[in-house]
Order: C-alpha cells, then structure tokens, then sequence
C-alpha cells in the first residue's frame, strides 16, 4: 500500500491506494473487488478505481480501493485487491461532488452484486 494525497478523504470517500509497479491490471476502469489484509486476515467487499483520478489532474496510474465495510483501526500495511466485475470505464467529472455521487451509486451496485453472490453461493451448497 501506499499513502495517497488524501484527496479521497476530504472529498469524495476514503481509499486505500496501491503502488501499481509492474502488476498485472485490467484496463482502465471502475470494478467490484473484494479487497483482504495480507495480515489479520480482515477481508470486505469494495470498489476498485484502476485509472489516473483525471478530475484531481492525475497523470499518473493509480489503484484506489473504497471499501464497502467498516475499516477498524488502522488500515493494514499490505492488501489483496480481487477483481470479480468490471463495473464500467474510468470518466472524467465536473464536480469532486459529481464523482462522490457516481462512486457511492458503484458502491450500490458493488453492494448488490454481493448480496446476489452470497444468495448463490449458498443456493450452490444446498442451503436455503
């Protein structure tokens, strides 16, 4: 992980932030995640922006994680980002406003599709 300008915090939601380096990503995009700390084995549902944040001026690739469940204490030092849905593509906003609405309208979708997940699976293990 690495520390970001904290632009997230005071303006749109908070973000965990990876240093991409030489990984392999998708493209350029907005995806449901599901996002784990490589210690405490804390795990929870998020939403992953894998892009260059073009309304804060970005040139830069970044991968910013909003977590979609509670972040208790500090956030851990080292995480696993899973890619599960490409939700759309990385768009330019007018607004830090217009971006925030458009993130917590991902993170509802984000929060269906893990509703409907957990429905499945436990329909898949013969459980009602």
């Amino acid at each position: 992980m690495v520390k970001g300008r904290g632009i997230g915090s005071k303006q749109t939601v908070p973000t965990l932030n990876l240093a991409p380096g030489a990984a392999l990503l998708p493209a350029w995009g907005v995806y449901i995640t599901r996002t784990s700390a490589l210690k405490g084995g804390q795990v929870w549902p998020s939403v992953t922006n894998v892009g260059c944040r073009p309304i804060f001026g970005g040139d830069e690739l970044v991968v910013e994680t909003f977590l979609l469940g509670p972040l208790e204490g500090a956030a851990p030092p080292a995480i696993r980002v899973e890619f599960l849905r490409r939700l759309r593509g990385e768009r330019r906003f007018s607004s830090a406003a217009e971006l925030r609405a458009q993130i917590l309208h991902d993170a509802a979708r984000a929060e269906i599709f893990f509703r409907r997940l957990k429905r499945w699976v436990r329909s898949s293990a013969g459980q009602p």
